[in-house]
């Protein structure tokens, strides 16, 4: 028979343990897409322009010489309200999933944070759909779009379009490069973390330098690999009619080419390299502020 103590141990943590790095992670999460908001907004001019390539120093050159520094802070309105919620959510979801599984054995310590990640991105992306849409038509050039604030944009969309028609058009391909996006994320971080933390030492409780490097090379290759699908995403979010997404495929490789799908690769690697060394460490840190330590 266990012992008391011995059954506390092995009893799975209950969901109010996750309610915390929950918090936390919004917080997080927050601070690293309203810090990084004018570098989303140059990433999609330069996804959306459909007649040439552009680089990333060209494009932020160019919005600041037409509309000033406010032309990068467009939709922000947008990253604020949903961020917080969502990026919560998330991290409870994400959390969660990782302690079920390894409290019954069902994955690896390495599969388990790319399932974990895959669940949580899908849950948490089915509320902010609507308000991701919202945001980059209001990151788009001034006139394409009349859209005065998120709740103004929000209006517009549902009375116009329809949340049903936004969530057919454009809820398939933008579950597909969130769940991939974020799954590859968060289990490259896990992987390249547990590899790296042998040759990578330090004697603080957090190991800053192990965070950085893990979640920069995790953040890298993830956009990388998921940079189409997230092409494909901002263009049918941008367009004020539904598209199929094979048409958009066809459409684009016809007239782009192959190296079409791969505009504002820089942006997207920039971005989310950036957004990690943010977001991981400051979620490491402020759950070791807290004692948080959801293996215990």
């Amino acid at each position: 028979m266990l012992s008391n103590q011995q059954q506390q141990q092995s009893k799975p943590p209950s969901s109010s343990n996750f309610w915390l790095p929950s918090i936390l992670g919004a917080f997080s999460g927050l601070l690293m897409e309203s810090c990084l908001h004018p570098l989303d907004t140059i990433r999609t001019r330069m996804k959306t322009n459909t007649t040439h390539y552009v680089p990333l120093l060209t494009q932020m050159k160019d919005m600041y010489r037409q509309e000033g520094i406010r032309g990068y802070f467009r939709g922000q309105s947008c990253t604020l309200v949903g961020s917080f919620v969502c990026n919560g959510f998330y991290f409870f979801t994400y959390e969660h999933l990782k302690a079920f599984f390894r409290e019954r054995n069902l994955l690896g310590a390495y599969s388990s944070p790319f399932v974990a990640a895959f669940f949580g991105g899908f849950a948490c992306d089915l509320m902010y759909l609507p308000f991701d849409i919202v945001r980059v038509r209001m990151q788009l050039e001034p006139g394409e779009y009349h859209y005065k604030n998120v709740f103004n944009g929000l209006n517009e969309m549902w009375k116009h379009e329809g949340f049903s028609s936004v969530f057919r058009n454009c809820g398939p391909v933008y579950f597909a490069f969130s769940a991939v996006q974020t799954s590859l994320t968060f289990g490259f971080y896990e992987l390249i973390s547990r590899i790296l933390r042998p040759l990578i030492h330090d004697n603080h409780e957090v190991n800053l330098p192990l965070a950085i490097i893990s979640s920069v090379s995790a953040a890298s290759l993830s956009s990388l690999i998921s940079n189409p699908l997230d092409l494909l995403v901002t263009r049918k979010q941008s367009l004020k009619y539904e598209i199929g997404t094979l048409e958009l495929i066809r459409n684009i490789y016809k007239t782009e080419g192959l190296k079409g799908f791969m505009k504002g690769a820089t942006g997207t690697i920039s971005y989310y390299a950036v957004a990690s060394v943010i977001m991981f460490p400051t979620y490491e840190i402020l759950k070791n502020m807290f004692h948080v330590d959801l293996n215990e």
